[in-house]
């Protein structure tokens, strides 16, 4: 029986699917994290619109209630939640250099900033499906920040290449 060291070492399918999997573990982390920005973020518009704004703590995470509801920029407040998410998690990743040195962790972050994008979209677009809050209608936006995990899994180290030629060519 392999060790994990031994199998990451190795290389090929072996590091991929271990990348992979620590990288969704991260995202998941995060999402929780980027919860209490999302929140903040449909806070900010409702405290600009002249509402009451409300965060209680209902099971594991922050849902912002808002009174009144600013039903003329709904759109704006639904999706800045997201945007402000999108924000939380990319954000420490140009701050912090050495969160850009491993490409699982560096994936968690983006697959995280993918479902925040999720979020962004989904809410402001079906936000009746997304006040149901059921397995069905979060789907999308955990398929987001699952596939973008994936993609970048196979192609990081492609676009760091990428990347470092076009460094080479602006010299």
């Amino acid at each position: 029986m392999n060790t994990p060291k031994e199998l990451w070492n190795r290389g090929g399918f072996d590091r991929a699917w271990m990348s992979w999997a620590m990288s969704m573990c991260i995202m998941l982390g995060l999402w929780f994290l980027t919860g209490i920005p999302h929140e903040l973020g449909h806070s900010v518009i409702c405290w600009y619109s002249g509402g009451e704004v409300y965060l209680p703590w209902i099971f594991t995470k922050f849902i912002t209630l808002c009174d009144p509801f600013p039903e003329h920029i709904k759109e704006i407040s639904w999706a800045m939640g997201g945007t402000f998410g999108v924000i939380a998690s990319i954000s420490p990743l140009l701050i912090f250099k050495f969160l850009r040195k491993h490409n699982f962790i560096l994936n968690g972050f983006l697959g995280c900033g993918f479902m925040q994008l999720g979020y962004a979209i989904f809410e402001s677009q079906k936000n009746e499906l997304y006040k149901v809050n059921d397995l069905e209608a979060l789907m999308p936006i955990a398929l987001m920040g699952t596939f973008s995990i994936i993609f970048f899994t196979l192609y990081i180290e492609k676009i760091r290449k990428y990347l470092k030629s076009s460094d080479q060519l602006e010299k």
